[in-house]
């Protein structure tokens, strides 16, 4: 029988790596009996992108109530995406991601509608209204929360004091994502995007804003890129957060221009299925926005993370990735970790601390059908994902220290 299911999460709102984790997700289940709708920040930009019927997110300060009052129909809700229990800097219990989750489940919960939290990030939470939300709304019964690292699931862990059994661990959807190489890419689709028709070397820059971060970072990034570019490699930007009045703001920025031959990809919409394949391009990433960093990953292009939260610190923790926080950022230490990536001819994570996570991130299939089909999830009862003692350690090709 047919199941209706909702999908929520902030899509269409012009963040790349928000479209890709619905991609991953709606690929994920396709080969199941679904009616699916999506319940999204940009819904006539997520139906023409994506195919799916689609409804505004819940919005309390314009009373829009539209998934609210949807959820006598479903047979299951799934909030997707790292941010979903992320405070807004004003707390408050009615808008923002973890207010919206909060209401969402409770309203499932009183109408015995599952729901399963698909790849979610829990960063510190500096409130005692976000913790009780969580404790009474979020981590409750009925609610199954797959959670993307594990710092994440002992923050949770730690906010329930051991007292919530639905916690698992899996890994962000773009990791299930295909190898590709490098000439995958339409050549017209690479020129449009501003891709010079050449084999020489290049390394693809993706810087992120924020207002409440110093942007110092940059100078050490432009320094290792102008000495790349004596060297002949093509240096190229990329901002994947296409919305105003966030990363758009430093297209200007006058480090830049001192970068010979430094070339901004064009600032335009690239779906989903062509994230993977343009990365693939490139010979080295350094990049402050997450997804990047994940395909890069799962192509085994060198990476460097320029870690500006939590849940990117986490990541590094959790696989070993090379990188450092925006403060302690250098431009020796991008040389040599980019260096020794290069000189073994693979990314920063090698194959086993890959797959690991490619197994993660594949296990959510495993929960969903548990969830809404009241399955038991086919994974290994020794690799059960309940527990951050089952992840295979991180290997680094070399350790190497900042400098």
């Amino acid at each position: 029988m047919t199941k209706r299911i909702m999908i929520v999460g902030p899509y269409g709102g012009m963040n790349l790596g928000d479209d890709l984790i619905l991609h991953q997700i709606l690929t994920a289940l396709a080969a199941f009996d679904l009616q699916i709708t999506v319940s999204c920040s940009d819904p006539d930009h997520v139906a023409r992108s994506f195919g799916v019927k689609t409804c505004s997110l819940l919005e309390y300060r314009r009373w829009d109530t539209e998934s609210l009052r949807m959820m006598n129909q479903l047979d299951g809700v799934i909030i997707g995406g790292g941010e979903q229990l992320s405070e807004p800097r004003v707390i408050n219990p009615f808008w923002g991601h973890l207010a919206r989750t909060a209401h969402l489940c409770r309203a499932a919960r009183r109408r015995k509608v599952p729901v399963m939290l698909w790849a979610v990030g829990l960063d510190r939470l500096r409130s005692r209204l976000s913790r009780a939300l969580l404790r009474q709304w979020v981590f409750r019964e009925g609610v199954r929360s797959c959670l993307r690292d594990p710092a994440s699931v002992e923050r949770a862990r730690t906010i329930m004091h051991g007292s919530y059994d639905g916690l698992h661990l899996v890994a962000d959807p773009a990791y299930d994502l295909p190898r590709y190489s490098r000439g995958t890419l339409d050549p017209e689709r690479a020129r449009h995007l501003g891709l010079r028709p050449d084999d020489g070397a290049r390394l693809l820059i993706v810087p992120a804003y924020d207002k409440f971060v110093d942007l110092g970072y940059l100078e050490a990034i432009a320094a290792f890129a102008r000495a790349e570019a004596a060297r002949g490699t093509q240096i190229y930007g990329w901002t994947t957060d296409l919305q105003k009045g966030y990363d758009d703001i430093l297209l200007d920025h006058p480090l830049w221009k001192d970068i010979p031959g430094f070339t901004w990809l064009k600032r335009e919409y690239v779906r989903p299925e062509e994230m993977a394949p343009l990365i693939a391009e490139f010979g080295s990433v350094i990049s402050a926005r997450m997804h990047p960093i994940i395909i890069a990953h799962t192509q085994n292009v060198p990476t460097y993370m320029l870690a500006r939260s939590a849940k990117m610190v986490s990541m590094m923790d959790s696989l070993g990735i090379l990188g450092a926080r925006l403060s302690e950022v250098s431009a020796p230490h991008i040389e040599r970790s980019l260096g020794e990536q290069r000189e073994a001819r693979v990314g920063t994570c090698d194959e086993r601390s890959l797959s690991e996570a490619r197994s993660r991130a594949q296990r959510c299939v495993d929960h969903f059908r548990a969830v809404m089909f009241d399955e038991r999830e086919r994974t290994d009862p020794a690799a059960a994902c309940s527990h951050t003692a089952n992840l295979l350690p991180p290997v680094r090709i070399a350790e190497i220290r900042k400098t």
